[in-house]
């Protein structure tokens, strides 16, 4: 048993190496090869529109655009109509099209790509197109931060007021990619405590996520429990409500919130050594998430297998760490454990 729990151990710290890549990889794969979508998507809907702005409004409006669509198939249909918008002189469509083209980037992870894009793009300022300047500050601000360039963060948030883009900028989530999680908590209390009123039940999941996680990464697992508990009950209260009208996207956000919720909790649950209710909740939170939006989630699907195989381990389940690792099936399918 020892021996077999070595060699397992080897052969994971191997595979760990490249497990992320090689899920997004594969994630993408399956994608690429479903050409014929279930139902009419936001992905039809762009390629059935009229103009680029009704492209550029569909593209940044969907929630769901990866759900049925590889992102290389949103590519192919970005390049063509930057090359006719090219051909025509149509500068205004060329920049939307350019900024589709950065986001897709940035949604694959070459945020140095995504990010010289953006930075191109700024140099040539429509100061009246107040929602596209604020979504290709918004993508340059999250390059800069998936880049750990927090300085250029933070000019582009100084920018962002001085174009009247927000009033003000925060700076909490610089604060905790810095490590200071406790900081950044009180930050987040302070400025966005007292804008949610108790009636804004999908607010206030949002929130109490928020401040599960700040207590997650500073190590206080049981807090983060409670908050994260919190969270899912407003998430339930918010689906119950029927007072409150919830379009298809905003059904989209809230499934995949309640599903990251649910990771969460595992991913607590997991410091604290309790693997066997950890398990769970992080196979239902990959299945949701890959189902829900595989290409913008992947970091967080990622995270959520990890400490699953780490939960198989702890429990010296080794077939179906090994599974886990090579992709094999989601948990709930797994006959042997029904």
């Amino acid at each position: 048993m020892m021996l077999d729990k070595l060699l397992v151990g080897v052969f994971v710290r191997g595979v760990l190496r490249c497990l992320p890549f090689l899920m997004i990889w594969g994630q993408q794969y399956v994608m690429a090869q479903d050409s014929i979508p279930i139902q009419t998507n936001a992905f039809e809907s762009f390629k059935m529109a009229d103009s680029a702005d009704e492209k550029f409004t569909v593209f940044f409006g969907s929630n769901d655009r990866y759900m049925t669509t590889s992102p290389y198939d949103w590519q192919e249909e970005a390049n063509e109509g930057l090359s006719f918008s090219m051909k025509s002189q149509d500068s205004v469509a060329a920049r939307q099209f350019r900024l589709v083209q950065s986001q897709l980037f940035y949604d694959m992870g070459d945020y140095e790509r995504s990010l010289a894009i953006t930075k191109e793009l700024s140099a040539e300022l429509d100061s009246t197109a107040n929602t596209y300047n604020h979504l290709l500050f918004g993508l340059m601000d999250d390059n800069y931060g998936q880049l750990t360039m927090y300085d250029k963060q933070i000019e582009v948030r100084k920018e962002m007021v001085d174009l009247g883009l927000i009033d003000s900028y925060v700076l909490y989530d610089i604060y905790s990619n810095l490590g200071r999680h406790r900081k950044a908590m009180e930050d987040y209390i302070a400025r966005e405590g007292k804008n949610i009123s108790e009636t804004e039940f999908y607010k206030l999941a949002e929130y109490h996520n928020h401040l599960g996680n700040y207590l997650r990464l500073d190590k206080s697992y049981p807090t983060a429990i409670t908050q994260y508990k919190k969270a899912a009950g407003y998430v339930q209260v918010y689906l119950n409500d029927i007072t409150q009208d919830k379009d298809v996207n905003q059904m989209h956000k809230t499934k995949l919130l309640k599903s990251l919720i649910e990771g969460n909790i595992g991913k607590s649950e997991v410091r604290l050594g309790q693997y066997e209710r950890a398990m769970p909740k992080l196979d239902s939170s990959i299945v949701n998430l890959k189902r829900l939006d595989p290409i913008s989630m992947s970091s967080e699907i990622v995270e959520n297998t990890l400490a699953l195989i780490e939960c198989h381990l702890q429990v010296e389940d080794f077939e179906t760490t090994t599974d886990l690792l090579l992709g094999g099936l989601p948990l709930h399918l797994n006959t042997k454990n029904q």
